[in-house]
């Protein structure tokens, strides 16, 4: 994961802008909130179906970035599998800024 995203991804946890975690990602796609979702590379294909299928229904990105590790880290926290972007300007930033990596 480039830098970039790790330094903005943290910028959004400072601002309250961001939700980790199987609960809470959901309870904020529930609720129309997330605009974006960044899942680990190595999350669980249980998970990954899940929150794809939230996603798809209500036409929010999903993006695979980083490892659990490398999430947790970026945020500040224990590694995470999951996360959602609840802020539309930091979540287009970040998605500009994931698109730009290479594989």
């Amino acid at each position: 994961m480039k830098a970039n995203v790790k330094t903005l991804l943290g910028f959004a946890q400072r601002a309250g802008k961001i939700v980790s975690g199987r609960s809470a990602v959901l309870g904020q796609l529930k609720k129309g909130r997330a605009q974006m979702v960044i899942l680990a590379t190595d999350s669980a294909s249980d998970l990954q179906g899940e929150v794809k299928s939230w996603c798809s229904g209500r036409k929010i990105p999903v993006f695979y970035a980083g490892t659990k590790v490398e999430l947790g880290l970026a945020i500040g926290k224990s590694p995470r599998a999951v996360l959602a972007v609840l802020d539309r300007n930091f979540a287009e930033r970040i998605e500009q800024e994931l698109g730009r990596e290479e594989p």
